[in-house]
């Protein structure tokens, strides 16, 4: 039995990865899908959300279980699954970013998303976002988004993301790409996962939300990780 925990993406909470956790406890394993702070029952204040506030909130879960889980972050997830990993390396059997964010040391996720209008510290989701991020998944999938998500706090997005090869780079580490994602181009993806060398990569045929589209393919994915399965190739 393998142990998953699965960090959302912005203004999503741990309610996108339901049909993702069912498929691989279905399959005997146990998945961990919390809300980050601010975020869908974890309801905090936008000037309490930071990055290190994520990373801690991820890091005290991961210390909780009795083995090194496996981590997986979704798009922003990339950023904390980062920060994690460099807070608490000896928590983490493995961390996997899922079309996500993979920052060299000193970057940020700063740029379009961060620099739209945050009343309050906050980003409004944009309805018109839907054929970005759920263009390929079940329209059921789709109306529980619309009903669950809410805004994302700015500061997260504009926080540095600190990581070095001692802590974070001694975890194993690994790149599933979406190659249909109209929000992360597979270009774009390839090119983070490739400037951090030792990255392996694996591709799905899915768009940016491959835990609505194909949960089953995606879990076939995890269970490769859980498995120390070479597949896929290791970027130089």
């Amino acid at each position: 039995m393998a142990r998953f925990l699965l960090v959302h993406g912005a203004f999503h909470g741990g309610w996108c990865w339901y049909r993702l956790v069912a498929e691989l406890e279905r399959r005997g394993h146990r998945a961990l899908a919390p809300d980050l702070p601010g975020h869908g029952r974890h309801a905090a204040p936008a000037a309490e959300a930071s990055l290190a506030r994520y990373a801690d909130h991820v890091a005290t879960l991961a210390r909780a279980e009795p083995d090194p889980v496996i981590l997986v972050g979704h798009s922003m997830g990339g950023a904390v699954i980062t920060a994690a990993a460099e807070l608490a390396p000896q928590a983490f059997a493995a961390i996997v970013y899922l079309t996500a964010f993979l920052a060299p040391d000193g970057g940020s996720m700063a740029g379009g998303l961060s620099a739209l209008p945050a009343p309050g510290g906050l980003i409004a989701h944009d309805p018109k976002a839907e054929p970005l991020l759920y263009h390929d998944c079940p329209a059921e999938d789709v109306v529980l988004a619309r009903l669950c998500l809410t805004a994302q706090p700015r500061q997260p997005l504009v926080d540095t993301i600190r990581h070095t090869p001692q802590r974070w780079g001694s975890v194993p580490r690994h790149y599933i790409g979406c190659t249909l994602d109209r929000v992360f181009p597979i270009a774009g993806q390839r090119a983070q996962a490739e400037a951090q060398p030792g990255t392996r990569w694996s591709e799905l045929p899915s768009g940016h939300s491959p835990f609505f589209a194909m949960p089953d393919r995606l879990a076939d994915a995890l269970e490769q990780v859980a498995a120390g399965d070479q597949g896929g190739m290791t970027l130089p």
